[in-house]
């Protein structure tokens, strides 16, 4: 299943009886195919109660300690099922977690993750700030009690949530102030941007395999797959698509990637080679209100029945995406969606080897593509 969405129907309480003490239900919805999923808890939940010393909160900090470990887990075991079953009538995907789990069991609970945080020399910051006297300057304690909710569990549709950060003489805390949502413009609170609490939840998953094994020359086989590709499509319809006019632009392309900005100058030039796709005279077989070059070539392509599935062009389009939306609006979902469509991970541990994963998945997506164009 490559692209799937999940929402929350509620929570199941499973009664005194040792065995299940929680149960979370989801549904995963793909095209017109709907289907149930079980997120459990095994123990008792007066364990967590007494380990923990919780009083009148207990039930909720448990089901956010389950939600926080337990959805990456059922995504792990959504993105396994390939293909879906035929039929999903009595079919259910279960997760379960023990009460036991070393990680469950800790009192502080998993450390929370966050995409705002960023790492630099002097300690953390956050890219959410927007106001307050702490500033943007945070830590990992405070990020831990921060009410901008965990990424696992975080609304898809949630967009630019901003914090405060203050300090007192009880100490410094970060609380989520403001966000905006792809669905609502009215009564939302960013705090709430998690399964139980908004009735609207849900996440968009992509779930596309990474680039494997990523060759150590991959940008030398990327232009020369440019030039294949070319040959190729010359040959089946009588016209070359890209066209390479500035040599600083391979030169750009073959260099080496160690920072944001340079990520960002080759992100440019690969997404503007994909912006100029030429297709000359066979615009005539292209609806004239399709637009985007990408667009065309896939429109092309299906109506000379080369193309049965569109994978490949949307992977190329998501580079695009990137371009459009990266560094300024890095924290939207498009932006995240295509990463992660892409196979890279952001913020990325290594700016050399997101160029590289980038490129990697370019070229493959390209070579697939003229391997289908007829000899």
């Amino acid at each position: 299943m490559n692209r799937y969405s999940l929402t929350f129907m509620g929570w199941a309480n499973q009664g005194h009886e040792f065995g299940t003490a929680e149960t979370a239900i989801f549904y995963a919805r793909t095209g017109t195919v709907r289907f149930p999923v079980r997120l459990q808890l095994k123990g008792h939940i007066g364990e967590a109660r007494e380990h923990w010393e919780l009083k009148d909160d207990a039930r909720s900090r448990v089901q956010m300690r389950i939600l926080v470990m337990g959805i990456p887990r059922l995504i792990a075991a959504i993105n396994g099922m390939d293909p879906l079953p035929n039929s999903t009538d009595n079919f259910m995907v279960d997760e379960s977690i023990s009460f036991n789990d070393e990680t469950f069991g800790d009192k502080l609970g998993p450390r929370k993750q966050c995409r705002y945080q960023d790492a630099q020399s002097t300690g953390l910051f956050c890219l959410a700030n927007f106001g307050g006297d702490l500033g943007p300057r945070t830590s990992k304690a405070i990020c831990q009690e921060c009410t901008l909710p965990d990424d696992r569990i975080r609304c898809s549709m949630l967009q630019h949530p901003e914090t405060i950060g203050l300090t007192s003489q009880d100490g410094c805390s970060r609380t989520a102030s403001h966000g905006l949502c792809d669905i609502k413009t009215n009564n939302f609170d960013p705090k709430n941007c998690f399964p139980g609490a908004a009735e609207c939840w849900r996440q968009e998953v992509e779930n596309a395999p990474e680039v494997k094994n990523v060759p150590d020359d991959v940008a030398d086989r990327f232009i020369d797959e440019l030039k294949y590709f070319d040959l190729s499509f010359e040959h089946a319809f009588g016209q070359r698509l890209f066209h390479i006019n500035d040599p600083r632009t391979i030169a750009n392309l073959m260099t080496p990637c160690s920072s944001e900005e340079e990520f960002v100058c080759k992100v440019a030039a690969i997404a503007d080679l994909l912006n100029k796709i030429d297709l000359g005279p066979l615009s005539k077989d292209i609806d004239a209100q399709t637009q985007g070059s990408l667009n065309r070539l896939g429109e092309f392509l299906r109506r000379k029945e080369v193309l049965s599935e569109d994978r490949s062009i949307q992977r190329l389009r998501r580079v695009i995406s990137i371009r459009n939306s990266f560094p300024i609006h890095s924290g939207n979902t498009a932006f995240l969606s295509a990463c992660q469509d892409l196979g890279i991970h952001y913020p990325p541990a290594s700016w050399s080897q997101s160029w590289n994963t980038l490129i990697g998945s370019v070229w493959s997506d390209l070579r697939a593509l003229r391997l289908m164009l007829p000899g």
